[in-house]
């Protein structure tokens, strides 16, 4: 059974903020609890303690009041007295039940029992004195035991209230320590839910900005799928759409400009074959308009096979079967020998190149490999003013061949930088050559450079003109 998936991003937000507060809430509520309960206890206890001070003050007033009457009674035999007495008798037993249902301890229940049998005694002495009026037989003296029962019972009081403030205050501190733990424990636990929430909307929105790198990166070969909200697996839906268009779309391209490529070949091969046969005046001797006419048109020719060649090597650098013909090779000597064949080049131009090389070996694909430094080395002259100089310096750093190609142009401008490698892209600076490039050789350096594990990149110094440093590593390249 599939687990259950919000329908949107926002759904998933608002329930993970829902989900992320149950343990303040759950900490709330016990909170209110735990106060509700002090609470209620406190108000009990107040209200039992106010009423057991009462009732205790007027037990003592009461066992008083019947004393007075009973002694009056002994002195005047008045009938109302008796009756008075008799009032106060019953006002004294009711208020005796109301202290009896009070949650007293064991203590204060012991004297309210032995002040009951106490006053039992006295009201039966008084009844049997209005019956028979025998002043010898009548005693007094137990209305002071009474009267002391009634102090202590209140003494008792007072230190029972004292007591359940006691517990009362057990109970807050209990109460606090408890609130405390559970603070303590609901913010690590609010923590967690943020944190795995929190993952669960930025994972699929990390994959999906993977998804959308790759496909900047033209690559096509895995599918996307993205795991999450409704609204996000649609868009993942439609993400590997993308990706199977751009896929046909590249492909395309490849074969279009692999064929395009080709089939200008055959016409421009016979183009420049015919040049040639007028430029060197096979056919006959050419007048000076003529061999004007000829060299335009064999300059043209030569720049159009370098751009169907530039074509059709970027097409090979970017297929993903691209195979490599791995070899040993010396790094210093290739860097000599592109040198060498571009000499026509730069000395037409009046240019000088320094070179400081160390012997570097490394493995990798030779035609490549000078595909990529005559790139370079041709950037260079493209950019180099007639007459100045270009420093080409290779050196090993960290396990890596590094080599500089540096001219003596205008350097590349700082918006350049991010796209100087990109294919067609020209830059802003313009070329001191009357020769407009296709803006694919640095893209095909970097390709070549990527397959062979290293990386080009622009240097910016404090020296004049544009720097290009690539970087190979020396181990052996085993897998492509």
């Amino acid at each position: 059974m599939r687990p259950f998936q919000p329908n949107s991003i926002s759904s998933l937000v608002l329930y993970g903020y829902l989900i992320a507060l149950l343990p303040l809430a759950a900490a709330l509520v016990m909170a209110v609890m735990h106060m509700e309960r002090l609470a209620k206890e406190s108000k009990a206890t107040m209200k039992q303690a106010v009423e057991a001070t009462q009732d205790g003050r007027l037990l003592i007033s009461q066992i008083v009041a019947m004393e007075r009457s009973a002694r009056q009674y002994l002195v005047l035999r008045s009938e109302e007295l008796l009756e008075v007495y008799q009032k106060t008798h019953g006002d004294f037993r009711e208020n005796l039940s109301r202290l009896n249902a009070l949650n007293l301890d064991m203590t204060q229940r012991h004297i309210l029992d032995q002040l009951d049998e106490v006053e039992q005694e006295l009201f039966q002495v008084f009844r049997f004195l209005r019956e028979k009026p025998t002043p010898a037989e009548v005693k007094v003296t137990n209305f002071a035991q009474a009267l002391e029962l009634g102090k202590d019972f209140l003494t008792q009081s007072s230190e029972w209230v004292d007591r359940e403030v006691e517990h009362l205050q057990g109970l807050a501190e209990d109460a606090t320590l408890r609130l405390s733990w559970l603070s303590v424990a609901a913010v690590p636990a609010v923590l967690v839910l943020v944190g795995i929430f929190t993952a669960l909307i930025v994972k699929p929105l990390t994959l999906m900005a993977r998804a959308i790198y790759r496909l900047g990166k033209e690559d096509f070969s895995r599918q996307i799928a993205i795991k999450g909200p409704k609204d996000l697996e649609n868009l993942g839906t439609q993400l590997d759409w993308l990706r199977q268009r751009l896929k046909e779309l590249n492909e395309q391209k490849s074969r279009f400009l692999s064929h395009m490529s080709h089939e200008f070949k055959t016409p421009l091969t016979a183009i420049r074959e015919g040049t040639e046969i007028l430029h060197d005046q096979v056919v006959g001797p050419l007048n000076a308009e003529q061999r004007e006419v000829i060299a335009i048109l064999r300059n043209n020719s030569l720049q159009l096979q370098q751009l169907i060649d530039d074509l059709l090597n970027f097409n090979q650098a970017l297929s993903r079967n691209l195979e490599l013909r791995v070899e040993q090779l010396r790094l210093d000597q290739m860097i000599k020998h592109v040198v060498e064949v571009q000499r026509l080049t730069w000395k037409t131009r009046k240019l000088r190149i320094t070179k400081k090389l160390i012997p570097v070996y490394l493995t990798g694909d030779r035609e490549k490999l000078e595909t990529l430094v005559d790139n370079l080395l041709s950037n260079a002259i493209k950019f180099s003013p007639p007459g100045s100089t270009i420093h080409i310096d290779l050196k090993m750093i960290n396990g890596m061949a590094q080599l500089e190609v540096r001219d003596s142009g205008p350097g590349f401008h700082p918006s350049d930088k991010e796209r100087i490698f990109e294919a067609f892209y020209q830059g802003r600076t313009v070329a001191s050559g009357h020769i407009k490039g296709s803006g694919l050789g640095l893209a095909i350096a970097r390709e070549y450079a990527t397959i062979h594990r290293g990386q080009l990149e622009i240097v910016q110094g404090a020296r004049p003109g544009g720097c290009i440093r690539l970087s190979l590593p020396l181990q052996e390249q085993e897998a492509y």
